[in-house]
Protein backbone atom coordinates (compact mmCIF):
# COMPACT_ATOMS: atom_id res chain seq x y z
CA UNK A 1 0.00 0.00 0.00
CA UNK A 2 1.52 3.49 -0.82
CA UNK A 3 3.10 5.72 1.91
CA UNK A 4 0.15 8.34 1.27
CA UNK A 5 -2.50 6.01 1.51
CA UNK A 6 -5.42 6.45 4.71
CA UNK A 7 -5.62 3.99 6.92
CA UNK A 8 -8.29 4.73 9.41
CA UNK A 9 -6.48 4.63 13.23
CA UNK A 10 -7.21 1.94 15.82
CA UNK A 11 -8.23 3.07 19.13
CA UNK A 12 -4.66 3.10 20.60
CA UNK A 13 -3.32 4.82 17.59
CA UNK A 14 -5.94 7.35 17.72
CA UNK A 15 -4.94 7.68 21.79
CA UNK A 16 -1.33 9.17 20.69
CA UNK A 17 -2.67 10.84 17.50
CA UNK A 18 -5.69 12.51 18.49
CA UNK A 19 -5.72 16.12 18.65
CA UNK A 20 -7.77 18.56 21.45
CA UNK A 21 -11.36 19.85 20.06
CA UNK A 22 -9.86 23.29 19.83
CA UNK A 23 -7.33 22.05 17.54
CA UNK A 24 -10.42 20.98 15.12
CA UNK A 25 -11.38 23.17 12.46
CA UNK A 26 -14.26 25.20 13.20
CA UNK A 27 -16.60 23.15 10.77
CA UNK A 28 -16.30 20.37 12.99
CA UNK A 29 -16.70 21.60 16.71
CA UNK A 30 -19.46 21.29 18.73
CA UNK A 31 -21.28 18.19 16.81
CA UNK A 32 -22.02 15.86 19.62
CA UNK A 33 -25.34 14.74 19.79
CA UNK A 34 -25.80 16.04 16.31
CA UNK A 35 -27.48 13.66 13.49
CA UNK A 36 -25.73 12.11 10.68
CA UNK A 37 -28.60 11.82 8.13
CA UNK A 38 -26.85 11.20 5.02
CA UNK A 39 -23.23 10.71 3.30
CA UNK A 40 -22.75 11.95 -0.09
CA UNK A 41 -19.80 11.79 -2.50
CA UNK A 42 -19.13 13.04 -5.69
CA UNK A 43 -16.33 11.29 -7.46
CA UNK A 44 -15.82 13.39 -9.92
CA UNK A 45 -14.93 16.57 -8.01
CA UNK A 46 -14.08 14.73 -4.82
CA UNK A 47 -16.75 16.54 -2.57
CA UNK A 48 -17.63 15.07 0.01
CA UNK A 49 -20.98 16.03 2.36
CA UNK A 50 -22.28 14.92 5.56
CA UNK A 51 -25.93 15.69 6.52
CA UNK A 52 -26.64 16.09 9.82
CA UNK A 53 -29.77 18.06 12.01
CA UNK A 54 -29.46 18.67 15.90
CA UNK A 55 -26.62 20.01 17.88
CA UNK A 56 -26.34 22.01 20.51
CA UNK A 57 -25.64 25.28 18.00
CA UNK A 58 -28.48 25.08 15.96
CA UNK A 59 -31.27 26.68 18.47
CA UNK A 60 -34.08 26.68 15.30
CA UNK A 61 -33.31 22.99 14.72
CA UNK A 62 -32.33 23.38 10.95
CA UNK A 63 -30.10 21.17 9.17
CA UNK A 64 -26.96 21.35 8.29
CA UNK A 65 -24.05 20.47 6.19
CA UNK A 66 -20.36 19.95 6.69
CA UNK A 67 -17.94 19.84 3.18
CA UNK A 68 -15.37 18.33 2.46
CA UNK A 69 -13.44 19.51 -0.57
CA UNK A 70 -10.21 17.58 -2.36
CA UNK A 71 -11.37 14.47 -0.51
CA UNK A 72 -9.17 11.88 -0.83
CA UNK A 73 -10.30 9.06 1.47
CA UNK A 74 -13.77 8.17 3.08
CA UNK A 75 -14.40 5.29 5.24
CA UNK A 76 -17.93 4.68 6.44
CA UNK A 77 -18.65 1.35 8.66
CA UNK A 78 -22.22 0.85 9.55
CA UNK A 79 -21.27 -2.22 12.24
CA UNK A 80 -22.92 -0.75 15.40
CA UNK A 81 -20.57 -2.45 17.70
CA UNK A 82 -22.42 -0.41 21.05
CA UNK A 83 -25.88 -0.81 19.50
CA UNK A 84 -27.64 1.60 16.86
CA UNK A 85 -27.42 5.38 17.07
CA UNK A 86 -27.01 7.71 14.02
CA UNK A 87 -25.65 10.48 16.80
CA UNK A 88 -22.16 11.38 16.85
CA UNK A 89 -20.28 11.24 20.41
CA UNK A 90 -16.93 13.53 18.93
CA UNK A 91 -14.75 14.39 15.97
CA UNK A 92 -11.32 13.66 16.48
CA UNK A 93 -7.93 14.84 14.11
CA UNK A 94 -5.99 12.09 13.01
CA UNK A 95 -2.75 13.42 11.37
CA UNK A 96 -2.93 17.12 9.87
CA UNK A 97 -5.76 16.08 7.28
CA UNK A 98 -7.33 13.06 8.51
CA UNK A 99 -10.88 13.71 10.89
CA UNK A 100 -12.63 10.69 12.63
CA UNK A 101 -16.47 11.02 13.20
CA UNK A 102 -17.03 8.45 16.11
CA UNK A 103 -20.29 7.30 16.43
CA UNK A 104 -22.45 6.99 19.51
CA UNK A 105 -22.98 3.35 17.43
CA UNK A 106 -19.24 2.65 18.27
CA UNK A 107 -18.66 3.36 14.50
CA UNK A 108 -15.60 5.53 13.44
CA UNK A 109 -16.33 7.08 10.16
CA UNK A 110 -13.20 8.67 8.55
CA UNK A 111 -12.54 11.12 5.97
CA UNK A 112 -8.97 12.34 4.58
CA UNK A 113 -9.22 15.79 2.65
CA UNK A 114 -6.76 17.96 1.16
CA UNK A 115 -8.68 21.37 2.52
CA UNK A 116 -10.19 22.07 5.41
CA UNK A 117 -13.80 21.22 5.80
CA UNK A 118 -17.03 24.08 6.15
CA UNK A 119 -20.19 23.75 7.52
CA UNK A 120 -23.16 25.47 6.02
CA UNK A 121 -26.61 26.05 7.52
CA UNK A 122 -29.66 24.49 5.86
CA UNK A 123 -29.75 22.31 2.41
CA UNK A 124 -26.14 23.25 0.97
Amino acid sequence: MPSSAFTPPTPEHMEADQKPEGDLPEALRDLHDAVLMSVEIALSTRVCEFHFRGAPFTVDGRPFVIRFNGVRSVVVPVNHPWGPSDSVLEVQLVDSNGYVFVMQSGDEISVLSTEEPARFVGNA
